[in-house]
């Protein structure tokens, strides 16, 4: 399972800067969350 680590580190950090990225571009202040949402839909 130590090969996969990296990678599942990888798919966190990349989700949680996008969904950055989104609550900031729809000025939803730092609601992940929803941020988060809003990539999914």
């Amino acid at each position: 399972m130590l090969v996969y680590s990296g990678r599942v580190e990888g798919i966190s950090t990349n989700t949680l800067n996008t969904a950055k990225t989104t609550t900031e571009s729809y000025g939803l202040a730092t609601d992940y969350f929803e941020g988060e949402n809003i990539v999914d839909f």
